[in-house]
């Protein structure tokens, strides 16, 4: 983890401010799914339930992180610009 937030830090110098942007909304989403997926645990150890409306945000999050793998490439965009 801590090396997705040095990329962060180090994106600034790299790239235009969207990248870094776009990096630190999926660390974001990262952490908040992280701790969604923390409280369904323990939800599940104490009662066999992953807790009321907890599996379908986990859902959503699945869904932000497939969508944004998939575009990931598009956050990159202002390297092939570069290059090319």
């Amino acid at each position: 983890m801590n090396n997705f937030v040095q990329a962060i830090g180090e994106s600034r110098f790299l790239f235009d401010v969207g990248v870094k942007n776009g990096l630190r909304e999926i660390w974001e989403q990262a952490t908040s799914f992280f701790a969604l997926k923390s409280k369904m645990d323990a939800n599940f150890k104490s009662n066999q339930d992953y807790g009321e409306g907890n599996p379908e945000k986990d859902m959503q999050f699945m869904l932000w992180f497939s969508d944004r793998l998939t575009n990931l490439p598009d956050l990159f965009h202002a390297i092939r610009l570069r290059h090319e």
